[in-house]
């Protein structure tokens, strides 16, 4: 093969909690590889983890190292398709890395470029759906945070952040605030927040250069929104969307968030109007966890499951019929293929992540996903 499945073992380090560390999402590769408990991220990069992981993606071995629930996997058996050597700067890996790929090196002497912060709970909310009760190791985020920044001048891309709020983590504000991002021009900051603290600190990291921003919302009123999102005011929302909508240009991708539950979901037509109201992308996305009775997938409530599916398909109708273009695979996402949890969405969101665009149908790879009769990993 003339090229790689994914590039992550090369450029990419994301952070979770205990101070595990892994190249991907924690559901999409199969183990970690290292801990900022015992180890630096110098010695993560190059350890023994990182070298198999490499050399196993370098073979084509994706089996041993990566969950066929990933994205990029279903990308790769759909059709066969993956990253060729000679379009590797296509997709985000700087020419350094893609030398050291087509040279089959598993050390390397390139940093990582891509980093994500998933290891701290640390929020201004307590959301009906989230888990607020993990204990925060606040030396260990420190440690995190000091090694990380030594990086900077040389990353291309930071997540601000997959777990907790960016501006209400301290490490993660001190980022955004305190590091000079006009001297790297090359460095975009990727943010996932629920907006509310946007306005307090928009002075102090409007300097920086953003990709996308995601913002949680989960509700199209106010009764609705102060229910889910707890210790959240409705009013302060539509202020801080209003800051984001009058700098939409500083920002690749604008795009609020609705987790699905038994609590909102009689809100989804009004969630989408909300979103075109502002000219802001949304996605909806189904709860994890039981978290008491909200979860209605998990429950298996099949004529709840199918209302939802109606109500979905009757926007699309609607914003067809408006001449709306719609992207109901992303927009929608793992809604509309009700018992499954890994479809359209994760497939097109990771590909958009990474900047890939998908060309080819969706429904093979989700048929994958599913493990119907004849797919890999199907048990017949």
């Amino acid at each position: 093969m003339d090229g790689i499945i994914c590039p992550a073992p090369w450029n990419s380090l994301h952070f979770f909690e205990a101070g595990r560390v892994y190249t991907c999402c924690t559901g999409w590769v199969k183990s970690p590889v290292g801990s900022l408990r015992s180890q630096t991220i110098s010695d993560i990069w190059n350890g023994p983890e990182v070298q198999s992981m490499r050399k196993k993606m370098l073979e084509g071995a994706w089996q041993e190292i990566c969950r066929p629930s990933c994205p990029f996997i279903q990308w790769h058996l759909s059709g066969g398709r993956y990253v060729k050597f000679a379009d590797l700067e296509k997709h985000g890996v700087i020419p350094a890395a893609a030398d050291e790929i087509r040279a089959g090196k598993t050390v390397v002497s390139t940093p990582p470029t891509v980093f994500n912060f998933s290891n701290s709970g640390y929020c201004n909310l307590k959301c009906i759906m989230c888990n607020t009760n993990l204990k925060e190791d606040n030396d260990l985020l420190e440690r995190a945070y000091n090694d990380f920044i030594t990086y900077l001048p040389t990353a291309r891309k930071v997540i601000l952040s997959g777990w907790g709020d960016p501006f209400a983590r301290p490490d993660t504000r001190k980022i955004l605030t305190e590091f000079d991002g006009s001297r790297y021009p090359d460095l975009k900051f990727s943010l996932i927040t629920n907006g509310l603290l946007l306005k307090r600190y928009w002075e102090r990291i409007k300097h920086q250069n953003f990709a996308g921003i995601n913002i949680s919302v989960d509700a199209a009123t106010k009764e609705t929104y102060e229910k889910i999102r707890v210790g959240g005011r409705w009013e302060d929302l539509i202020e801080n969307l209003d800051l984001v909508r009058e700098n939409r240009g500083r920002f690749s991708e604008i795009v609020i968030n609705m987790t699905v539950m038994r609590a909102n979901y009689r809100e989804i037509p009004a969630f989408v109007d909300f979103g075109e109201s502002y000219g802001f992308n949304v996605v909806f996305q189904k709860i994890t966890g039981r978290c008491g009775d909200q979860n209605f997938f998990l429950h298996g409530d099949r004529k709840l499951i199918a209302e939802v599916k109606a109500m979905l398909k009757e926007i699309q109708a609607s914003r067809k019929a408006r001449k709306i273009s719609v992207d109901v695979e992303s927009n929608f996402g793992n809604l509309l293929s009700g018992e499954d949890p890994d479809g359209e969405r994760r497939l097109h969101a990771l590909l958009n992540y990474w900047g890939w665009k998908l060309t080819a149908p969706v429904s093979k790879a989700v048929e994958l996903l599913k493990g119907k009769p004849g797919t890999p990993g199907h048990p017949d």
